[in-house]
This record gives structure tokens, sequence and C-alpha cells, in this order.
């Protein structure tokens, strides 16, 4: 798990469908905070039908810790990491031995957000949450690559 963290470390491209509502592009950074702990950062437009790209943001903070990495939201105002998001429990799955697979759950009031995280190789990999409950029923999935040359990073 050590060196799954230590290559989310950079720059990756961003790009996310939020259900049938809308979708995302940007960029995403993983920097280190503390010893075990990265500061992830992401920036960008979400679009949501026909309307105009509005600004989007959000910060957590990754933290590896006796062979486990937790998020947490990230806490602006205390620059630190604050409530836990989810534990990620990890699998391998049957198809590739090179294929990392992770889960965590996060309950948000009544709706409840399943991750799931598939890391093909050091260069990409993907996020997807299933969001149920009285309140959301859609899927949010986010495909992550990573940028070797952050001086010819995408546009939002």
């Amino acid at each position: 798990m050590l060196q799954l963290f230590s290559h989310l470390t950079g720059v990756w491209e961003l790009r996310r469908r939020l259900g049938t509502q809308g979708h995302m592009r940007g960029i995403a950074r993983f920097q280190p905070w503390r010893k075990g702990i990265l500061y992830y950062q992401e920036q960008g437009s979400a679009t949501f039908g026909n309307n105009r790209p509005l600004p989007a943001y959000r910060a957590y903070a990754y933290v590896y810790n006796r062979g486990t990495i937790a998020v947490y939201f990230w806490d602006q105002a205390r620059q630190q990491p604050a409530e836990l998001l989810h534990t990620l429990q990890f699998h391998r799955t049957k198809t590739s031995n090179q294929t990392l697979m992770a889960t965590g759950i996060h309950g948000c009031a009544d709706d409840v957000y399943k991750a799931r995280y598939i890391f093909v190789n050091g260069e990409y990999f993907q996020l997807t949450y299933q969001v149920h409950g009285p309140n959301k029923n859609h899927t949010i999935q986010t495909h992550f690559s990573k940028i070797t040359n952050t001086n010819t990073t995408p546009t939002p």
C-alpha cells in the first residue's frame, strides 16, 4: 500500500460524469503535507445540462497509516484533515494481479456513498461512487490520468 500511496503524488487530469446531471473536467493534485499525509485538491469546471460551466473545487487528506489509506475531508479554515470520509479496503481483482481495487463507504445524512477505486497502474486510476438514499440515486465516475509534464496541464 505504501508504494501505491507514494505513486499518488503528483498532478492528475480528471474527467468526471455526474450521473445524468452533468460532467466535470479539471486538475487534481496530491501533494505531501506531513509524513504519511497527502493533501488532495481538485479544481476545474462542472457543467450541468445546457448551463454555463461553473467553478468546482474539493480538498481532502489521504492518510497512510499501518498499511491502510484513509480519506478525510479537508478543513479549509484550520488547514488540516477533519472528518473521516472513508477508509479504503483493498482487494485484488480476479481479472489481473496488476489491478488493485479498493472500496469505502460514507454516510451523508440518509444517503450512502459507496466508493470503488480501481488502480490500473501508476498512471491511471478510476473512482466510482454509487450514491443511494431517499435524497439521491446516481453514479459519479471519475477517471484520473497522471500528467508527467506539468507545463502542459490541460485547461479545465
